[in-house]
């Protein structure tokens, strides 16, 4: 009698990252818990059983450079270790067009899953990278009107003699 022998399913690790850039929102901390669980609630919705959060606190999205967290996630992708990365949102992984194409890239060319809940594109396609392309921009634009305005913020405080930051 021959036994019918299935083959173990791989189980695939997910890696859910979470990042604030302020340090009023790693205090607050409803942000980060917001994306946490939707983070999660994703995941387990898209039949992944082993998960890691990765938190990244008051880092900002400007460049992938200052973020330990996210470029140790990123090798841990490459290496196979884990097999996708899941993000709330585009601007939660990059404020760079051009980080998040490396990024979107990466995931290609080493057969991992980039998702982006907020799009909810998958990558891999034209027609995904397209859209994802646009939203990146997007997010960088966003991220230097920010930064335009808290220049002029500070030129005011300034002419206008405050002083702020100073305990």
């Amino acid at each position: 009698m021959t036994k019918n022998v299935q083959p173990e399913k791989q189980v695939e690790h997910a890696l859910l990252y979470a990042r604030v850039s302020t340090q009023m929102q790693v205090n607050d901390g409803m942000s980060m818990e917001a994306q946490e669980k939707t983070l999660r609630n994703a995941a387990e919705f898209a039949g992944f059983t082993s998960v890691e959060i990765l938190l990244e606190e008051g880092r900002s999205g400007k460049s992938i450079t200052g973020r330990p967290v996210l470029r140790d996630a990123l090798t841990r992708l490459d290496n196979g270790t884990a097999q996708a990365l899941i993000v709330t949102r585009i601007d939660r992984l990059a404020r760079s067009t051009t980080d998040f194409l490396s990024i979107v890239d990466r995931a290609a060319k080493n057969n991992w899953r980039l998702v982006l809940l907020d799009l909810n594109l998958d990558t891999s396609t034209y027609q995904g990278r397209f859209v994802t392309t646009i939203m990146s921009a997007l997010a960088e634009m966003e991220r230097g009107i920010i930064a335009e305005r808290q220049k002029d913020v500070h030129k005011h405080r300034r002419d206008s003699g405050q002083v702020w930051g100073v305990d």
